[in-house]
């Protein structure tokens, strides 16, 4: 569960801040800090490029069912779609310009 969350904030948390948070969620379970854990994880997945977070679940749903060519070719294809996106130059322009980005998601 932790890592599927944490791939929405992004790669910039080590594997140590990956492990505590993953057990801080876990101690999270009661109310209400639990739905505050809850909460502030989805406004900071909810604060991430759609596009962006649809691909790492789709690449986080191959992982451990593909072989290793299968798994590299969809990243690459993930990537691709991304770079030069308007949400990826959104994110680039909001963290440039210290704004929270306005995405847009037509699906």
């Amino acid at each position: 569960m932790g890592e599927r969350n944490l791939a929405g904030l992004g790669a910039q948390a080590a594997a140590d801040q990956r492990r505590h948070a993953g057990r801080m969620m876990r101690r999270a379970e009661r109310p209400p800090v639990g739905e505050r854990a809850a909460l502030e994880l989805a406004r900071m997945i909810a604060g991430r490029s759609p596009h962006a977070i649809r691909a790492a679940k789709r690449l986080l749903d191959l992982a451990g069912r593909v072989d290793l060519e299968t798994g590299f070719a969809a990243e690459q294809k993930e990537i691709d779609a991304l770079i030069g996106s308007p949400n990826q130059a959104e994110a680039v322009a909001a963290e440039f310009e210290q704004r929270p980005p306005r995405f847009t998601d037509p699906r």
